[in-house]
């Protein structure tokens, strides 16, 4: 090309800048390629005849330019065929430049350059992007910026935008380069999952009122339990009472009519309970026991008490009378629901192990522990104790007694509980 003043003007890509590594930046290129064309001035005629007067070889100068063209086509294969869009702006924001990518929205590159950028973008970004534009033109920053454009048949896209500001040789701002970039697919799935954040949100609310709901009833029927709970453990200790009141009533009815077995069945059960405590048994039936061991001689109040303190030896019949009140006392209590099996273990207490005892004969396994610790207890404070009919006999000779006939009148495990009691662990019991 050539002007009237015969000077001639080529374009020529002077360079190309490569940035940027841009950290923090969601969803963007951690690199890319601003291009940054100028005019320069290749030569004039005058030039050309003072480079030959110099002698400077015109074909190395070729060969230099020929190079620079060679670089300038492999730049712009590169642009071209990249998916963003490249672009420059002048400093009133008309494009100066725009990558064939703009095809693909229905513009011609040369439909598009000479037009002012705005003409592109969505009337509802425009306003914001006018003032990005002032306030990138004038502080001369980098920036990024996200807005929608209309391709030519009005349809809407989302635009990620990189651009720097292009300065002069004297520092002067002359325009922006820049890539743009389709976000829309990328947008439409944000929104996506940002609605179904939100529906998972709402629904996390919902079911965490739901729970919080049942929490609060779940609180008030506990706190409805626990008060329950403790009306009816404050009736229970008072019916225990009034029945613990009973049992220890009959009890003293039968000593008041037998003065020489006075406390014999405290003694008992004081014996009885420290044997099951021995044995491992639980509290519950440690109870049981105190409570049977109190009352176990309850069929005593149907022997006359003459009989019951007689100091002479028994005949026939008085023998038979008083062997018949452990069934006298089961008699009694039969029909009175206890916590405890209170009327079979006073029927049993006399039974043993190998069935010579009374009233049944029963033997073995068919004798509820309960009644075989009795038993043992009652023998053992028996013969220790003073009786109407002879001296106290002494806690040596009821050690002999359950010692000599373990495992063929008393049980096992209850004789070895007790004797540990006497013989190791010291315990004593007033006779």
């Amino acid at each position: 090309m050539q002007r009237k003043d015969d000077k001639a003007y080529g374009v020529s890509p002077t360079y190309f800048l490569i940035l940027l590594f841009l950290p923090n930046l969601e969803y963007f290129y951690k690199t890319f390629l601003i291009l940054q064309i100028t005019l320069s001035q290749v030569a004039t005629l005058e030039m050309r005849r003072k480079i030959r007067k110099t002698g400077i070889d015109i074909n190395s100068e070729g060969k230099r330019t020929k190079e620079a063209l060679e670089e300038s086509e492999r730049y712009r294969i590169l642009i071209e065929n990249t998916s963003d869009i490249v672009y420059s702006l002048d400093s009133e924001g008309n494009f100066t430049y725009i990558g064939p990518q703009v095809k693909q929205y229905g513009f011609e590159p040369e439909e598009v350059i000479s037009q002012n950028f705005l003409n592109f973008v969505h009337p509802k970004d425009r306003e914001g992007m006018h003032l990005q534009f002032q306030k990138t033109i004038t502080s001369g920053s980098e920036f990024i910026s996200r807005f929608r454009i209309r391709n030519k048949k009005g349809r809407m896209y989302w635009i990620e935008e990189l651009g720097k500001v292009q300065h002069d040789k004297s520092g002067g701002v002359i325009g922006i380069n820049g890539v743009l970039r389709d976000i829309t697919e990328r947008r439409r799935v944000d929104e996506k999952l940002q609605r179904v954040n939100k529906e998972l949100e709402k629904r996390v609310q919902e079911r965490t009122a739901e729970i919080s709901k049942a929490n609060e009833a779940l609180q008030v029927e506990i706190t409805e339990r626990k008060h329950a709970e403790d009306a009816l453990k404050e009736s229970y200790e008072k019916l225990r009472s009034a029945l613990e009141g009973t049992i220890h009533a009959l009890a003293s009815t039968v000593e008041k009519r037998d003065p020489y077995t006075a406390g014999h069945q405290q003694r008992v059960t004081t014996l009885a309970c420290a044997i099951a405590t021995e044995m491992g048994l639980p509290e519950e039936k440690v109870d049981g026991i105190r409570m049977i061991g109190v009352i176990h001689d309850l069929g005593k109040i149907y022997v006359p008490a003459e009989i019951l303190s007689k100091p002479g030896q028994l005949n026939e019949v008085e023998f038979k009378m008083i062997r018949s009140h452990a069934k006298v006392g089961y008699d009694i209590l039969k029909k009175v629901e206890f916590p405890w099996p209170i009327a079979q273990v006073i029927v049993q207490h006399h039974e043993r192990i190998d069935g010579s005892g009374y009233p049944s004969g029963l033997s073995g396994e068919n004798i509820l522990l309960e009644a075989k610790i009795i038993g043992v207890a009652d023998v053992f404070e028996a013969i220790s104790s003073h009786r109407p009919y002879r001296p106290a006999l002494g806690i040596d000779k009821a050690i002999e007694e359950i010692s000599q006939k373990k495992g063929t009148l008393y049980d096992p495990e209850v004789v070895d509980a007790c004797l540990r009691l006497f013989t190791v662990k010291g315990f004593t019991i007033e006779c």
